[in-house]
């Protein structure tokens, strides 16, 4: 079951990063042009036993290519409009000239400590980038930016986690989506933690599957 888990968090990445366009709105107002660099996904589909215990399940979250934004930055929903909640908390852009990291920092501006938000689009525009993939499907040297890691995602409410410590169903289920690999990043080369516009978090983990990718190559 877990596999199966696995695969449908993959596929729904694997398509976002090779076909959405975010237009972000910077610091002068003008409207630039990003790929996704980093992003986490959230699923509730019952029918096909997804039940992913941190998700807001906010009814945004059952449309589809629609912002929801919240707290820590915005989500591209991207439910059925009936009974699958999905949400894609974008976490990291990227384009020719900078890389942001930072799920805050890709929406909001902060001026004198208050949070800003920034103008958001979100365009499909079915480029379907070919050269993007998994890391898990690499066999040979390519450019680092084509490769998109998988990793468990960060800052998980400590609150949810110990509310499913208390019973064997519930621990399965925290043990499933507490360290599922549902947390998406490409970067544009190994001094990624030196980004001009902020470096992502868990910089460790990020080391760790540059590692076993590298490794990977050189016993190929």
């Amino acid at each position: 079951m877990l596999k199966n888990i696995q695969k449908a968090y993959d596929d729904i990445a694997i398509n976002a990063f090779k076909n959405y366009t975010i237009c972000r709105e910077n610091d002068s107002g003008q409207m630039e042009v990003f790929r996704l660099a980093e992003i986490e996904i959230y699923i509730i589909d019952k029918k096909n036993n997804i039940d992913d215990i941190f998700i807001h399940k906010n009814k945004k979250q059952k449309e589809f290519q629609k912002e929801y934004p919240h707290y820590s930055g915005f989500d591209i929903c991207l439910g059925n409009g009936k009974d699958i909640y999905c949400g894609m908390l974008v976490r990291g852009l990227m384009n020719d000239d900078k890389v942001i990291y930072g799920p805050g920092r890709v929406k909001y501006n902060r001026e004198n400590r208050k949070k800003i938000p920034r103008k958001i689009e979100i365009l499909f525009d079915d480029l379907d980038e070919q050269k993007i993939c998994f890391s898990d499907d690499v066999d040979s040297l390519i450019d680092m930016k084509n490769i998109i890691f998988k990793l468990p995602r960060v800052n998980l409410a400590n609150t949810t986690s110990s509310k499913y410590l208390d019973s064997k169903d519930n621990l399965n289920s925290l043990n499933t989506y507490l360290n599922l690999n549902a947390r998406y990043i490409r970067v544009k080369d190994d001094k990624f933690y030196k980004s001009e516009e902020f470096s992502p978090e868990e910089p460790r983990e990020i080391f760790n599957a540059l590692i076993t990718y590298k490794q990977k190559i050189i016993n190929e």
